[in-house]
């Protein structure tokens, strides 16, 4: 059986505990008054089979039980309550992995 990625063939997957991977959740305050909150992680390119420089497709969702709430980064409405799996790739963000990106991750927190 061969394995990799083909332009038709895509895996998804949620973070993993095993990561060595951090996280990070920021509350911003806008102009207007409301509070943002944005989620960041960096994950190691190789835990992805990534390098420097390749392409890949993003989506972020998350879920809240109470309050009972679902988002995700492509404006998808499938229904009242869906799940990640269900978004359709093709709707997914492409993204280039910036070559000179310089993350100073020394004031992340090592915790997961």
């Amino acid at each position: 059986m061969k394995l990799g990625f083909d332009p038709d063939k895509f895996v998804t997957s949620p973070l993993q505990n095993d990561s060595r991977g951090r996280g990070r959740i920021d509350y911003v305050v806008t102009s207007q008054g409301k509070t943002l909150r944005i989620d960041s992680y960096l994950i190691p390119l190789g835990e992805i089979s990534k390098h420097s420089g390749d392409t890949v497709k993003v989506c972020y969702f998350g879920y809240s039980p109470k309050p009972a709430l679902i988002v995700n980064s492509v404006g998808c409405h499938i229904n009242e309550r869906y799940y990640d799996y269900q978004i359709p790739i093709g709707m997914y963000q492409k993204i280039s992995l910036d070559r000179n990106a310089n993350f100073d991750v020394t004031s992340w927190s090592k915790t997961k």
